[in-house]
């Protein structure tokens, strides 16, 4: 069983890190799916039918929707494919990994939140669509967690060791801690590259890939299903610095050996109804439990909110 794209990809009002939802094979079916992070000025959500063929799940996009969303202080009416909006999915440059800037197309709803989407706040959708009666949708978004350790600009060393497929610079172990503003919530870490630095200087372009990784083995960065209540034991990771170089079809990536790499670490709280939902590997579903805060279709409408802390992990001299 394969997941819809919508599973697969980040959706573009998220805040670049959401567990995806289910899995689900079924006969033909409607799939809505939406993230509601706090801070957020714009709301996007994607509905698309979708049905499992030799073993992929394709989705056809559902238009002429009629699509509302409610909440404290909010009535706002999401249009289909309206223009200045991004896509509902990003898609990702397989050289760069940096993603693409496309417009909202077909089954992509979209609209300003007057006010912005509130922590603590419970949204509500609406979707009638034509031919399909109503969708439904409800989520209370959560309050930023708290973040304990490490601190704000704490420098983390890093050290050369030998794991799967050579050798790799990682961090001793580090145990994360936050804390949640609501019993039950839990939260998702991860990290993101920022600025480079060689001789104490930043140079311009270039770029690491930073991950975490937890016992087990398990790459933790934002990307799986499973969320921590107050702390997580994990692993720093930096990999393949460098930088491209020339133009057209001399364009290249040249390695870079960096003396610290800035991370921005990002802890995000989840809508506690989602983190309830988890199935076990290869768990696809054919009920209610497939769907988060969703009445009428498969899919996900979940709030978040996100704290972010600058740290930064220092390489080995040479």
């Amino acid at each position: 069983m394969r997941l819809a794209p919508a599973a697969l990809l980040v959706l573009a009002a998220g805040c670049g890190v959401i567990p995806p939802p289910t899995g689900v094979d079924l006969p033909p079916s409607l799939q809505l799916n939406a993230v509601l992070p706090a801070g957020a000025d714009t709301v996007a959500v994607l509905i698309e039918e979708a049905e499992t063929v030799d073993g992929s799940l394709p989705t056809t996009p559902v238009s002429g929707a009629q699509v509302r969303l409610s909440g404290p202080g909010a009535e706002a009416t999401l249009r289909e494919a309206p223009a200045g909006f991004a896509a509902c999915v990003r898609q990702f440059d397989s050289a760069t990994g940096m993603p693409f800037t496309l417009p909202a197309g077909p089954g992509c709803y979209a609209g300003v939140v007057p006010g912005g989407v509130r922590a603590g706040g419970t949204y509500s959708l609406a979707a009638d669509l034509p031919g399909r009666g109503q969708v439904t949708a409800r989520t209370t978004v959560p309050l930023p967690p708290e973040p304990v350790y490490p601190g704000a600009g704490e420098r983390i060393p890093l050290r050369a060791m030998q794991g799967f497929g050579g050798s790799q610079l990682a961090t001793d172990v580090l145990t994360l801690r936050w804390r949640t503003r609501r019993s039950g919530e839990q939260v998702v870490p991860g990290v993101a590259a920022g600025r480079v630095f060689h001789d104490g200087r930043a140079v311009p372009g270039a770029q690491c890939g930073v991950f975490l990784r937890s016992a087990g083995d398990v790459v933790v960065d934002g990307t799986g299903r499973e969320g921590f209540a107050d702390s997580v034991v994990v692993q720093g990771l930096v990999a393949g610095c460098g930088e491209w170089t020339g133009a057209g079809a001399s364009r290249q990536y040249r390695p870079i050996q960096p003396d610290s790499v800035e991370v921005h670490l990002h802890l995000t709280a989840l809508d506690s109804a989602y983190t309830h939902s988890r199935v076990g590997p290869g768990g696809a579903v054919r009920d209610s439990k497939a769907s988060v805060g969703v009445t009428g279709a498969y899919g996900m409408f979940v709030g978040l909110a996100a704290s972010r802390r600058r740290i930064t992990f220092v390489l080995p001299p040479d």
